[in-house]
């Protein structure tokens, strides 16, 4: 039972073929209802910083070889540094608030299914433990033991439901 959890935990870290910052940027509009506009623009509301933000995470999950430069810059021309601190917050928070980490995990796995051009899922559907777990074992942020027990509390809910 490990052994493809396992399979499909490594399959689900490796970044996308061709998912580069533009098309993610679509697709994150696409499945949010947000305006591209609106992400890439000066707005500082709280709801578009918090789209911003989490669109930054996902970004650097799904494309591991963006830097924090290139998505500045595709996101109305912000420095690195912001890029840097809008994850690192949208991180924190996700640690935090579980509910955040469960929505970022199922915002991941719909655009991935929107850039491999699968019909997009029901929201619910599908192991988003997986995603979820993925990303806390990619942040560099946490010690290996912190993101090994987050990451096993996803595994142990998507084993529980296959049961």
């Amino acid at each position: 039972m490990v052994a493809p959890i396992l399979l499909a935990l490594a399959n689900a870290a490796k970044a996308l073929p061709g998912a580069r910052i533009d098309r993610i940027i679509g697709a994150y509009a696409e499945v949010t209802g947000t305006r591209v506009e609106d992400l890439k623009g000066p707005s500082q509301t709280a709801e578009i910083s918090r789209h911003r933000h989490d669109l930054m995470y996902l970004i650097r999950g799904l494309d591991v070889s963006a830097t924090y430069a290139e998505i500045g810059a595709h996101l109305g021309g912000r420095h690195g540094s912001s890029v840097h601190e809008a994850i690192q917050k949208a991180h924190t928070s996700a640690i935090e608030f579980g509910d955040r980490a469960v929505r970022l995990a199922r915002l991941s796995d719909l655009i991935q299914d929107k850039l491999q051009g699968a019909p997009a899922p029901q929201v619910g559907q599908g192991a988003w433990q997986i995603t979820a777990a993925a990303l806390i074992l990619r942040d560099a942020a946490l010690t290996d033991a912190e993101a090994r027990k987050a990451a096993l509390t996803f595994l142990q809910q998507l084993e529980a439901s296959h049961a």
